[in-house]
C-alpha cells in the first residue's frame, strides 16, 4: 500500500474508533463531560484549518481512485484475455483502485458522519444542562409567582370590600338626601300649618271681640 492511503487508513481507524466512543453506551455523565471539556477547549476551533486540508487531501484521493477505478475497468473489458498473467495483473489493477475508492470514500462520509453526530450530541447536552438550571431556578420562581398571586388576590379582595363600602356610602347619601327632602317637606308643611293656626287664631279672635263690642 502506498504512504498516503496508509495514511489514509490509520484516519479511517481512527474515526471508527472515534466515532465509536461518541455512540458506545459509556455513562451519560462521563460522556457529557468529556464531550462539553473538548468542545469549550477549543481544540477542534483551533485546529479546523487543519481538519479542512486532509479532508481536501482525502477529497483528492477518492477522485483520482475513482479515475483509476473507471479506466481499470475499461481495460479489463477491452483486453485480450489470452494471455492469464496480463488477466491477472488487469485484476488486481482494478481490485486495488477498487480498494483505493472504498478506503477514501468510506473516510470522508465517516468525517461527515462523526461531524454532524459531535454536532447534534453536543446540541443535547447544552440543552440538558440549560433544562437543569432551569429546573433548579423553578422552585423559586413558582415561590415568587404564588407570593404574587397570594398579593393579587389580597388586593382584589381589598378592591371588593372598597368598592362594596362605596357602594354602602352611596346608598347612605341617597338615604340622607331623601330624609334631608323629606324634613324639608315637613317642614314647610309645618310652616304652612301653623300659618293657617295662626291666620284662624286671628279670624277667631277678631270674631271675638266684634261679638264683645255687640254686647
Amino acid at each position: 500500500m502506498v504512504l498516503y492511503y496508509s495514511i489514509v487508513f490509520g484516519l479511517l481507524v481512527f474515526e471508527m474508533t472515534l466515532f465509536g466512543m461518541m455512540v458506545f453506551p459509556f455513562p451519560k455523565k462521563w460522556k457529557r463531560a468529556v464531550l462539553i471539556k473538548i468542545d469549550e477547549s477549543g481544540i477542534i476551533r483551533r485546529n479546523q484549518y487543519i481538519i479542512n486540508i486532509v479532508g481536501f487531501f482525502v477529497f483528492i484521493l477518492f477522485i483520482d481512485s475513482v479515475n483509476r477505478m473507471i479506466r481499470a475497468t475499461e481495460e479489463v473489458n477491452t483486453a485480450n484475455m489470452a494471455d492469464p498473467r496480463t488477466d491477472t495483473q488487469l485484476h488486481v489493477k482494478k481490485f486495488y483502485s477498487q480498494r483505493n475508492m472504498y478506503l477514501t470514500g468510506f473516510t470522508l462520509f465517516l468525517s461527515l458522519i462523526i461531524n454532524r453526530t459531535f454536532a447534534i450530541l453536543m446540541d443535547l447536552f447544552y440543552a440538558e444542562e440549560e433544562l437543569e438550571r432551569l429546573g433548579q431556578s423553578a422552585p423559586v420562581q413558582h415561590k415568587d409567582v404564588k407570593f404574587y398571586q397570594e398579593s393579587n388576590e389580597k388586593q382584589d379582595k381589598e378592591i371588593s370590600e372598597l368598592l362594596k363600602e362605596l357602594d354602602d356610602l352611596k346608598r347612605k347619601d341617597r338615604d340622607f338626601e331623601l330624609l334631608k327632602k323629606q324634613a324639608k317637606n315637613q317642614s314647610a308643611e309645618y310652616n304652612r300649618l301653623a300659618d293657617e293656626h295662626n291666620d284662624l287664631e286671628k279670624t277667631r279672635e277678631g270674631r271675638t271681640d266684634e261679638i264683645k263690642k255687640d254686647l
